[in-house]
């Protein structure tokens, strides 16, 4: 059985080193620096002010099985990870849409040669409104829900 959440700021400090710790293990060197870091510097209070910050998880059979985050709607930072036992499932989209009921907008930014996360966000609903390349150098889309936003023109 699966439990997708969103976790309390109480919660959130009780699980931080174990999603560090699953977020840098299965995150295949996927996610920014700045979003790691975003998401080590997060705290408790910075939950309860409800300024587009938030944390999910997904738990299949008493496991962790994929954590999610969004720094001021992933205007700053977003995180997208499940570990490879529960990959093609539909966690992402689960998570996404999740995070989505609650903000009602959300920012994604995801390296084109990302497959995975990118079928999460469309699955989702949401769409490319901006392309750029990231911090790795890699061509790299943002993915929103943004209305009147138009799809963005191709990097090359």
């Amino acid at each position: 059985m699966m439990i997708v959440k969103l976790l309390s700021p109480e919660e959130w400090g009780a699980l931080k080193p174990k999603l560090i710790r699953f977020v840098h293990k299965h995150g295949e060197n996927r996610i920014t620096a700045r979003s790691l870091q975003c998401f080590r510097r997060l705290q408790p209070a910075d939950l309860a002010k409800r300024n587009g910050t938030q944390v999910g998880i997904a738990w299949e059979n008493n496991k962790l099985a994929a954590a999610s985050f969004f720094s001021n709607y992933g205007k700053d930072a977003s995180i997208l990870v499940a570990s490879p036992a529960s990959r093609g499932k539909g966690i992402g989209s689960r998570l996404l849409k999740l995070h989505l009921s609650s903000l009602k907008q959300i920012y994604c930014d995801v390296a084109e040669d990302n497959l995975a996360c990118i079928k999460a966000c469309i699955k989702a609903g949401l769409r490319p409104v901006q392309s750029r390349y990231g911090p790795a150098g890699k061509p790299t889309f943002q993915f929103s829900n943004e209305r009147g936003a138009l799809p963005c023109k191709n990097l090359h």
